[in-house]
């Protein structure tokens, strides 16, 4: 990823554009203004200008109303995915940076190492009215795919510490003994707690997106 990032940056500045900021999006996920009728120009421009070095934010979480078999890529993912909540699971930051000589992007894009002194360079992506949505479990084929190439991925690096990929590797062994039980337990309770989460804010006449606070405590 830090290959990826570098990169982007020094083709954009060799073509004349700077780039002051990163923001690490992986294939799941969606970042998402939480007020539409924001001029893009002015909101841009409000990160040029802030003062911080790491923005971070934590997920919202999108399902689909039923369990599908397989997503047509051809649907809106709004459409497909409308139930949201607010991430229920342990907290798991997710950062945007600003670009720097001595930054590097952590694994998962929780972290970047090496872009802030103290507290007082970090941010929330709420505070510039931005949310992320995440796109976990999407359907059947997807979940089952997910696992297993999680895994052979995981199996083919080297040099990784013993803990990543610790939940991948746990949901590739149930899948091994369980198979298909496996699957469709594990999305109907995604659907189920996700449904349930979001009819608890809409209850509370919230948006998942104002319910994510700003982490007081930054680690990797």
């Amino acid at each position: 990823m830090n290959a990826f990032w570098k990169f982007g940056v020094d083709y954009f500045k060799v073509m004349g554009h700077g780039i002051d900021w990163v923001f690490p999006i992986d294939a799941d996920e969606v970042l998402v203004q939480a007020d539409p009728e924001v001029d893009l120009f002015e909101f841009l421009n409000s990160w040029r200008s802030a003062d911080a070095a790491i923005a971070v934010g934590m997920w919202c979480t999108a399902a689909s109303a039923e369990v599908m078999e397989q997503l047509n890529p051809a649907e809106n993912l709004d459409a497909a995915f409308p139930v949201v909540a607010g991430y229920d699971a342990a907290p798991a930051t997710k950062i945007a940076f600003r670009v720097g000589p001595n930054v590097e992007l952590d694994m998962g894009n929780h972290f970047a190492f090496g872009c802030i002194k103290d507290s007082s360079d970090v941010t929330s992506l709420n505070a510039f009215g931005l949310f992320l949505l995440h796109h976990p479990f999407r359907s059947r084929r997807q979940l089952r795919s997910k696992i297993t190439n999680g895994v052979k991925a995981l199996m083919a690096a080297s040099g990784l510490p013993a803990h990543y990929g610790s939940h991948w590797r746990r949901s590739y062994e149930n899948y091994m003994s369980r198979g298909e039980a496996y699957i469709e337990d594990e999305l109907v309770e995604f659907c189920r707690r996700t449904a349930e989460l979001s009819a608890l804010l809409a209850d509370q006449g919230q948006h998942a997106s104002e319910t994510i606070p700003s982490p007081h405590v930054l680690s990797p």
